[in-house]
């Protein structure tokens, strides 16, 4: 190495990126609403919430608006929640249950009488429309289950 060599300069380039963070930030217009996870209050607005490996249902509630359910998982982003104005009274919420019961109790009435029907007719038990038949009353069938359940759920809670 002669010295006019230690004149030589060298160039690094390096790409900065942010660190992602493991918590998001949740706001509400307005502030103040209480975050639930599950039964658990985990605070009041604005908050960090830790982001969890698996997918988390937060429920945002305060009076005199609507409550509001979040379902954040890893790629959530922070954000402000607008909240509705409103009350949902017990007696409104269990007439809402209710209905909504007796709606899927028909729809799953007429989902399983097309199987039922579909499966006297001879050679269609292997058709397509036989197996999206019994496909559509097994869904509609949990799902009058799940109704049934929010709608014993809202009669007890309109008892109290």
């Amino acid at each position: 190495m002669t010295s006019g060599d230690n004149n030589l300069s060298r160039t690094m380039k390096f790409e900065l990126k942010p660190l992602e963070s493991d918590f998001i930030n949740l706001d509400t217009l307005p502030s103040g609403a209480s975050i639930y996870y599950g039964s658990r209050y985990m605070g009041t607005t604005p908050l960090d919430i830790p982001k969890y490996s698996f997918a988390q249902k937060l429920t945002i509630s305060l009076d005199g608006y609507l409550d509001k359910s979040l379902i954040i998982d890893q790629k959530s982003i922070s954000r402000t929640i607008k909240l509705k104005a409103g009350v949902v009274d017990k007696e409104s919420n269990y007439i809402l249950k209710k209905n909504r019961f007796y709606r899927n109790t028909a729809i799953f009435s007429f989902s399983l009488a097309i199987p039922l029907f579909l499966g006297t007719q001879g050679d269609n038990i292997n058709s397509s429309v036989y197996n999206i038949s019994i496909g559509n009353a097994f869904f509609w069938g949990i799902n009058l289950f799940i109704d049934l359940f929010r709608y014993l759920k809202a009669a007890e809670l309109s008892v109290e």
